[in-house]
């Protein structure tokens, strides 16, 4: 039998706290991933002390709009769900921005626009619409993926929102990107 009073260093799980901590200079006390109040308190003040000297805007003036992108909608669901009949509604999944914004950039609901971020661009359809601030435009989760049809062919619908989104924004610990903050630059098509 082995003895279990030899201390070892842990190693810990990316994303655990511990490692954050020790990212950040802190001893770790321990294997498991759950935090203590202090060590919690101590990510917390960290975060906040770096959030302190973050720029408050990402967008810039050649990507000036928030994209949010993965939107949840009434018909959209994860990219399991790829039969566009699916959809009763918003069936090509549309760009949504503010009547303000719209006329400003001669965008209407009749003709496609650009999208374009750091990380790609797409044209999209357009839904005008009051339930967006001026500034920031969504485009819904669950599209841009292949959907074989009965020819044999493959249909695409929407834009898939990991097109247009980039590492170089992401959350610190998690390196996730932010979707739902993605500077982007809309330009009417045609």
């Amino acid at each position: 039998m082995r003895s279990t009073s030899t201390k070892r260093r842990a190693t810990h799980a990316p994303g655990s706290c511990e490692t954050a901590l020790a990212a950040r200079g802190s001893p770790s006390t321990g294997p498991s991933s759950r935090c203590t109040t202090s060590q919690a308190r101590g990510l917390a003040t960290h975060v906040a002390n770096r959030l302190r000297g973050a720029p408050s805007s990402w967008t810039t003036e050649e990507f000036p709009f928030v994209l949010m992108a993965g939107e949840r909608r009434s018909f959209t669901a994860n990219d399991i769900i790829r039969d566009p009949g699916w959809r009763r509604r918003d069936a090509s999944g549309a760009l949504r921005i503010s009547l303000t914004d719209a006329e400003r950039l001669g965008v209407t609901a009749d003709r496609r626009a650009r999208v374009a971020t750091q990380a790609g661009c797409a044209e999209v359809s357009v839904e005008i619409t009051d339930m967006m601030q001026s500034g920031h435009v969504s485009l819904p989760n669950g599209l841009g993926v292949d959907y074989p049809t009965e020819d044999g062919s493959r249909e695409r619908t929407g834009v898939a929102p990991n097109d247009l989104t980039s590492a170089r924004h992401r959350d610190e610990f998690a390196g996730t990107p932010w979707h739902k903050y993605v500077p982007a630059r809309i330009e009417a098509v045609g």
